[in-house]
């Protein structure tokens, strides 16, 4: 076989693996988003404590409160600070709010709006395998 013949096949052999490569990429299983409902009314949560497994979870925050209210998640070993807050849901309406939680531990969840933490808008949020 003469050798254009052979880069022409060996081309083709290549095309043939790097498709066939991206195409199994592209079928491999998605890691599925854990979906936690999450009703927020004046000054609670509900359901007040979570559990979830580590990984992708989208929280579906629904307003049933008269103010807005936001859901703001403490890592583990931190007091005060704010890891992760979602943007502020007015009342009567809904936010799907998606965070990576990789660790496992016990993080509190709060609504970050000033005095609404205070007034007992907080719960906990359980990360575990």
């Amino acid at each position: 076989m003469p050798m254009r013949k052979w880069i022409h096949v060996l081309g083709l052999v290549a095309l043939t693996l790097v498709l066939g490569g991206a195409m199994y990429a592209a079928a491999a299983p998605a890691v599925p988003v854990q979906e936690v409902r999450v009703g927020m009314k004046e000054w609670g949560y509900e359901p007040k404590e979570m559990t979830v497994r580590p990984g992708r979870v989208r929280f579906m925050l629904k307003n049933d409160g008269r103010r807005q209210h936001n859901f703001g998640i403490i890592g583990p070993g931190s007091s005060k600070d704010v890891t992760v807050v979602s943007d502020n849901v007015r009342s009567g309406q809904t936010l799907n709010f998606e965070v990576d939680l990789p660790r496992d531990g016990t993080y509190a969840v709060i609504c970050d709006i000033e005095g609404h933490r205070e007034r007992g808008m907080e719960g906990t949020l359980i990360v575990r395998r």
